[in-house]
C-alpha cells in the first residue's frame, strides 16, 4: 500500500465523523432558517426570542451525547497528537480546518452554518458550537485557543488577527496539511537551508582528532532517544559525517538545517523552529542544526530553539564552531569536541584523497600541505578533485605552486568582511635589510615550517596547552619593510596574507571592538593564512589607569584581546611604528620581536639601485652612492622617489635624470614634513654614475 492510500484510510474516517456532526448542525440551522424565512418584523422578533431562549454560552448545535472517541489506529493523527501534545478536542479542530483543503463543499457548509456567505473557513465559534456539549464545556474549551495552548504554541493552527477570539478564522499549518495528505516533500518554508538524506551504513571515517573519536566512542550504539548533543569545533565536515553515522546506526534519515543560511536568507527563525522539529518527528529523522553559534545575537530565536529542544523526544545534534552558549533552561546537552584533524591525520587524509583521484604528489609537498592548511576531509576531497580535473584538462601534472594555489582558494572566505586578502609576490631577494633582521625573519619561517615536528613529534605540545600559534611583532619606523617582510614569509610558506582593516575593527562603542576581534579570530581559524595587523598599537595599546567607566571597559577589552591572541592557533604578524605604545603583557605573549631599523648608507645605495627596474631609461650620470649618502630615508621613501621620478621623466624627456630624482626627493620630504636644501646636491647628484 502506498503512502497516499494509507493516508486516505487515516483521513476518511475522521472526515466521516466530522460529516455526522455537520449534518446534525445543518439540520438545526435549516430548521431555524425555515421558520424565520418571513422577513417581517414578527419573524425578526421571533429569531431574537429564540436566541434569548438559549442559555448563556450554550453551543448553537449542542451535543446531547458525548462525542465518540477520535479514530485511533496508529495513524498520522496520532503522530500529530504526540508531536504537538494535542487532545481529542484539538484533533477535531485539526480535522475541521483540514476539510476545506480536501473538498470545497466544506466551505459552503461552513458558510451556511455560520450564516455568512463570506465566512467559508471555520471560526473558533464554529469549532466550539460543533464540539461542545454544553455551555460549561464551551467555556472550558475556549482555553484551547489561547496563546499558550498546544494548538497555538506548536503552530499547528494559526488564527486570524481581527475581531474577538470567537470570530477569528482557523487555518491549519501547511506542514500538517501536507503530512496528513501523504505529501512527504520538505516544507517550502525550509527551502534553501534544509536538506534530508538517508545515510548509508557506515563507520566513522579517519578524519577526526583523537579527542573527537574518544568522545564519540563513549556514546551508546545506536543512540537512544531522546538525546541532545553539541558538536563544537571548526571541523564542520566531521560534524556532518558523525551525525550521518549516528542516523545510520539508529536506522533513521538525517534532517540538516543550516542556521547561518537561514538567518542570511532573512527567515523568521523563531517561528520556524517548531516547524523544523515537527519535520524531524514526522520523518523520524535525526535533526542536525549547524551554525547554531550564529543564533547568539538572536535572543528570541535562541529561546524558541531551547523550548523546542526541551520538549523534543528525538535525537538532536547542535553543531557550531565554538562552545555552545548556555541556555535559560536545563537541557542536558552532551558536548563533543570537533577540532580540525591534527597534522598527522591530515597527512594521511591527503595521501588517501589524492590516491583516490590518481594524483601523485611528492611526500615533502604533502607534508607541507598538512602542516600549512588546517582543512577538513570535505575540503581535501574538493581540492583533490580540482587537481585531478586540472591535470585531465591540461595534460600537465600540478606542481607545488599550483597545489598551494588551489588550497588557498578554499580558505579564508569568512575573513573577507574584515581583511584584505593579499596574494604574496615578493621573495627573499626583494628584501634589502641588515643581516640580523633577515636572520630573525628566517626564524619566523622556520617556526611555521617545523611546528608539527617540534610540537607533535617532539612532545612540546604538552608544555604548551595554550599559545601554540605563532605571534610575531614587526616594530620600526614607517617604510622600513615590515609589510614586504610579511609578504615574503607568506610567499615562502605558500600562504595568503590577510591584512586586517582597522576601520572594520575599531569602534567607539563599548564592546564592539572586542566583538569584531572575536569574529576575526574565529574566521582566521579556518583561513589557513597569515594575519597581518598593521598599526597594531591602535588595537593592542597599553592599558591605562582606571579613571572612569570607559577606562575600565577599555582595559577589559584589551585583556580579552590578549587572551584571544594567546589562544590563536595560527600565524599572526603585528606591525607597529610605536612599540612603546604596546601593552607590556601583550609583548610577553609574543614569540619573536623583529626590529626594523632605518637602513644605513650601504643598504640605501642597494635600495636606490634596486628600485629602478632594468627597463627604465636611466641617465648614467646619476650617482646612487651619493644619493644614499645624502638622503637618510627609509626604503619606502626611496621607492616613492623612484616612482615619482619615473613619472616625471615620462612626462618630460623620457629619460630619468638627476633633476627628476631631486624634484621627486623634494616632494617626498615635503610629504613627511622634513625640509630639504637642494643647493648642496645640485653638483653631486648629477655626477658620474656609481
Amino acid at each position: 500500500m502506498n503512502a497516499h492510500a494509507a493516508t486516505s484510510l487515516t483521513i476518511l474516517p475522521a472526515l466521516g465523523r466530522l460529516d455526522a456532526l455537520l449534518a446534525r448542525a445543518a439540520g438545526i440551522t435549516n430548521e431555524r432558517v425555515s421558520t424565520s424565512s418571513d422577513e417581517s418584523n414578527e419573524a425578526i422578533i421571533d429569531g431574537v426570542r429564540r436566541l434569548l431562549d438559549r442559555s448563556p454560552g450554550e453551543p448553537a448545535f449542542p451535543q446531547c451525547e458525548p462525542l465518540s472517541p477520535f479514530p485511533s489506529n496508529g495513524n498520522r493523527f496520532e503522530t500529530i497528537a504526540d508531536v504537538c501534545d494535542l487532545n481529542d478536542f484539538d484533533l477535531d479542530v485539526v480535522v475541521l480546518a483540514l476539510a476545506p483543503e480536501l473538498d470545497r463543499r466544506y466551505e459552503h457548509l461552513y458558510a451556511w452554518l455560520q450564516q455568512d456567505a463570506n465566512e467559508s473557513r471555520p471560526t473558533v465559534n464554529l469549532a466550539l458550537d460543533l464540539f461542545c456539549c454544553d455551555a460549561t464545556a464551551r467555556i472550558e474549551q475556549r482555553a484551547r485557543f489561547g496563546a499558550e495552548s498546544p494548538l497555538l504554541r506548536s503552530r499547528a493552527i494559526e488564527l486570524s488577527s481581527n475581531g474577538t477570539l470567537l470570530s477569528r478564522v482557523i487555518r491549519l499549518d501547511e506542514q500538517l496539511v501536507r503530512y496528513l495528505t501523504g505529501d512527504d516533500g520538505l516544507d517550502a518554508r525550509l527551502d534553501g537551508f534544509t536538506g534530508i538524506t538517508q545515510p548509508d551504513d557506515r563507520q566513522l571515517s579517519a578524519g577526526f582528532a583523537p579527542e573527537t573519536l574518544n568522545a564519540l566512542s563513549r556514546l551508546k550504539r545506536p543512540l537512544p532517544s531522546p538525546a541532545r548533543l553539541s558538536f563544537e569545533g571548526p571541523n564542520r565536515a566531521g560534524s556532518r559525517d558523525a551525525a550521518g553515522t549516528i542516523a545510520s546506526e539508529a536506522n533513521r534519515s538525517l534532517l540538516t538545517v543550516d542556521c547561518r543560511a537561514m538567518l542570511k536568507q532573512g527567515a523568521d527563525a523563531a517561528n520556524l523552529f517548531p516547524i523544523i522539529f515537527r519535520e524531524a518527528r514526522f520523518r523520524n529523522a535525526v535533526l542536525l542544526l549547524t551554525g547554531v553559534d550564529h543564533l547568539d545575537d538572536e535572543a528570541t530565536a535562541r529561546d524558541r530553539l531551547d523550548a523546542n529542544l526541551a520538549s523534543s523526544c528525538g535525537i538532536t545534534i547542535l553543531a557550531s564552531d565554538k562552545p555552545l552558549r548556555a541556555g535559560k533552561r536545563p537541557l542536558g546537552i552532551v558536548s563533543v569536541p570537533f577540532p580540525m584533524p591534527p597534522a598527522a591525520v591530515r597527512q594521511s587524509l591527503w595521501n588517501d584523497r589524492l590516491a583516490e583521484v590518481g594524483v601523485h604528489i611528492e611526500g615533502a609537498t604533502i607534508d607541507a600541505l598538512a602542516d600549512s592548511f588546517r582543512l577538513d576531509a570535505e575540503a581535501m576531497d574538493d581540492i583533490a578533485l580540482t587537481l585531478a580535473n586540472s591535470r585531465s584538462m591540461t595534460g600537465v601534472a600540478p606542481d607545488r605552486n599550483e597545489i598551494f594555489r588551489v588550497a588557498r582558494a578554499h580558505s579564508g572566505r569568512d575573513l573577507a568582511g574584515y581583511a584584505t586578502r593579499i596574494a604574496p609576490s615578493h621573495s627573499w631577494d626583494d628584501l634589502i635589510l641588515d643581516g640580523e633582521t633577515l636572520e630573525q625573519l628566517r626564524d619566523v619561517q622556520n617556526r611555521v615550517l617545523h611546528r608539527r615536528r617540534v610540537l607533535a613529534e617532539w612532545g612540546f605540545a604538552r608544555l604548551l596547552p595554550r599559545g601554540r600559534g605563532i605571534s610575531v611583532l614587526f616594530s620600526g619606523p614607517s617604510g622600513t619593510g615590515k609589510t614586504m617582510a610579511a609578504e615574503v614569509i607568506a610567499s615562502e610558506l605558500g600562504l595568503d596574507l590577510y591584512r586586517i582593516d582597522l576601520a572594520t575593527v575599531v569602534s567607539k562603542y563599548i564592546g564592539e571592538t572586542e566583538k569584531n576581534l572575536e569574529a576575526i579570530f574565529n574566521a582566521a581559524a579556518d583561513a589557513n593564512g597569515i594575519l597581518f595587523f598593521d598599526e597594531a598599537d591602535a588595537i593592542f595599546g597599553r592599558r591605562s589607569e582606571v579613571k572612569d567607566a570607559h577606562d575600565r571597559y577599555a582595559n577589559l577589552e584589551i585583556s580579552y584581546l590578549l587572551q584571544k591572541m594567546e589562544q590563536f592557533d595560527g600565524v599572526a604578524i603585528l606591525a607597529t611604528n610605536l612599540r612603546d605604545h604596546l601593552d607590556d603583557a601583550f609583548l610577553r605573549r609574543l614569540q619573536i620581536v623583529v626590529e626594523f631599523r632605518l637602513p644605513d648608507e650601504e643598504l640605501r645605495e642597494r635600495m636606490w639601485r634596486a628600485f629602478f627596474p632594468n627597463e627604465v631609461p636611466l641617465d648614467r650620470a646619476i650617482d646612487f652612492a651619493e644619493l644614499a649618502r645624502q638622503f637618510r630615508l627609509s626604503g619606502g621613501n626611496i621607492k616613492n622617489i623612484a616612482v615619482a621620478a619615473a613619472y616625471g621623466a615620462a612626462a618630460n624627456g623620457g629619460v630619468v635624470d638627476g633633476a627628476h630624482v631631486l624634484h621627486a626627493a623634494r616632494r617626498e620630504h615635503q610629504k613627511i614634513g622634513r625640509r630639504l636644501h637642494l643647493a648642496e646636491f645640485d653638483e653631486t647628484a648629477t655626477g658620474s654614475r656609481g
